[in-house]
């Protein structure tokens, strides 16, 4: 799992953009919470080997199907940056009125 995101169905605008670069591959990625000790980040920041995660903070070796990783929030990920956020300015779809003459 290594650099690997953990795929949640959900994908970001293709109109969304990263606030800091303006990168257009922005993702919506899950934040995992390991429940036993409460460290939380994506699934990237639990250190992988094989298929097993390993949690950062108490060193428990976990799997992807363990009861102990909960899916407990969505942010916005931008990989050109590395920057996370949790909203971004998506522009208006409704149609501009023409000023009356």
């Amino acid at each position: 799992m290594g650099g690997e995101q953990i795929s949640t169905g959900l994908d970001a605008s293709a109109d969304t953009a990263c606030p800091d670069c303006d990168g257009g591959r922005v993702q919506r990625v899950g934040m995992f919470e390991h429940t036993t000790c409460g460290f939380v980040d994506v699934a990237a920041g639990f250190d992988a080997a094989d298929r097993y995660l390993s949690c950062p903070k108490c060193d428990e070796t976990l799997t992807t199907a363990d009861d102990g990783l909960t899916c407990v929030a969505f942010v916005l990920h931008c990989p050109e940056c590395d920057r996370r956020f949790d909203d971004v300015a998506i522009p208006s779809l409704a149609p501009q009125s023409a000023e009356a003459d």
